[in-house]
């Protein structure tokens, strides 16, 4: 570990089997790199997906090769307990520990095996089964954290929302926030012709989550080239004013009738405008991923466009909004929800950033996204790409520890970290701030 370096890192060391995608598998980070011509840089698009898992495998290699790492749990300022699952919760979670017979059922205490092996590695040279400093525990929970996603446990050994993890740091996709989603609902009344009403839908992340961006897929590595100029800075001819690129796997339930109204009308908006003003793209993904091909045409109209039009999905948030501003994209965003998202990463300068158009006026009809995306004064979108040039590299996750990027990074990077070391900053002054308030946590 670098001397004087913080926040100190300690990582447990947990079996593989504490850590699964959505089917139970190891997550994998993708490998497979697109390009297309005009990029400033080499291998700086990984075909991801949309899973969940990517983000949990980059945050785990990234803690194991951070600089700040201690093998001292106790001189740690944050001990990161590597056990997670990219999946929703099964009716019979799936066991990390012991033997097949052992995996059918569920254990009488769920967290019982997991809490034994970090108290024994926390005081190896202690016989109590106490843990300490729980307050400054970490913990990933890498989906959005809806309510029906905390209803059982991750795996048989962990169940995040166990008292025993007490005001550990539980970081998500997501955290709650004042918003909800509107609902339109079809009404006809007195056989006069059908018209929009809308109600909402509170689709807020359940309470005790901190947020922190997804994996996008731009990683920038140790590469010179690449660091040349990051793709956020770079100020290339953008030949289209807006993409439009949207999946086609909504579900239309009521509860999100609405966002699926949303994409219809920015759909129906983008094709009027015509393909020289607007670049449209429907994604056929295949449950949670899409393949290399799509992702490259997605990521191509990015760097190709002005605008980025970023609707929420099944959630208030999508990974198309970290691409975009990491290819110096402006991302325009339509619910409040996705501005109160990732405070420690973009809540200062968010709106510097971004334009909003409220959904509301676009479901109804009052608005037309793109006519009104063409009414913005060139100074104020060269003002906002200049924001998203300062400051959009905290929201990238590097690909390798920042102390490894070579020197031509510092100005990419404005004397900041990338988004990784940003959670760590927030998680380790959240805790700080919590054991301020109440000494009592600082040993427990």
């Amino acid at each position: 570990m670098v001397r004087g370096c913080r926040p100190r890192l300690f990582v447990y060391d947990l079996p593989d089997a504490y850590r699964q995608d959505h089917r139970g598998l190891r997550p994998r980070m993708p490998c497979t790199s697109i390009t297309f011509p005009g990029l400033p840089c080499d291998d700086l698009y990984a075909a991801a997906s949309s899973d969940f898992g990517d983000l949990s495998e980059l945050f785990y290699q990234r803690s194991l090769a951070f600089r700040c790492r201690t093998r001292d749990a106790e001189d740690a300022d944050l001990l990161f307990v590597p056990a997670f699952r990219a999946g929703l919760p099964q009716k019979r979670p799936v066991c990390a520990e012991a033997s097949s017979q052992a995996r059918s059922t569920r254990p009488a205490s769920p967290s019982a095996a997991l809490f034994a092996r970090l108290v024994r590695q926390q005081r190896a040279d202690s016989s109590s089964a106490a843990l300490r400093h729980v307050l400054r525990h970490l913990f990933l929970f890498p989906r959005p954290g809806l309510a029906f996603e905390a209803l059982g446990p991750q795996l048989c050994e962990l169940n995040l929302w166990d008292d025993q993890w007490g005001n550990a740091t539980r970081l998500a996709i997501e955290e709650r926030a004042n918003f909800s989603y509107p609902t339109p609902v079809v009404q006809n009344q007195g056989g006069r012709p059908h018209h929009l009403v809308l109600t909402r839908w509170d689709a807020r992340p359940i309470a005790g989550l901190s947020s922190i961006p997804y994996a996008s897929s731009v990683h920038l590595g140790n590469s010179s080239r690449s660091w040349r100029c990051p793709p956020w800075q770079s100020r290339h001819e953008r030949q289209t004013l807006v993409a439009c690129m949207l999946g086609s796997r909504m579900r239309s339930n009521n509860a999100l009738a609405g966002v699926a109204v949303l994409r219809s009308r920015l759909g129906q908006s983008c094709k009027a405008a015509g393909a020289a003003t607007c670049t449209f793209g429907e994604l056929r993904a295949n449950g949670t991923h899409t393949n290399a091909r799509a992702m490259g045409a997605v990521l191509h109209a990015y760097w190709t466009s002005t605008f980025c039009l970023q609707p929420g999905g099944d959630t208030v948030t999508r990974k198309g909004i970290v691409d975009s501003l990491l290819l110096g994209c402006i991302p325009v965003l339509f619910q409040r929800g996705q501005l109160l998202q990732w405070p420690w990463h973009w809540g200062a300068w968010v709106e510097q950033a971004t334009v909003h158009i409220d959904e509301t006026d676009v479901l109804l009809g009052r608005v037309d996204p793109v006519y009104l995306l063409r009414s913005i004064p060139p100074a104020r979108v060269a003002e906002k790409q200049a924001a998203i040039a300062r400051h959009a590299h905290r929201m990238h996750y590097a690909a390798v520890d920042t102390a490894q990027l070579p020197l031509p990074a510092q100005r990419g990077y404005h004397g900041s970290t990338d988004a990784f070391e940003i959670a760590l900053h927030g998680a380790w002054r959240r805790a700080e701030a919590l054991e301020a308030r109440e000494p009592s946590y600082t040993n427990q």
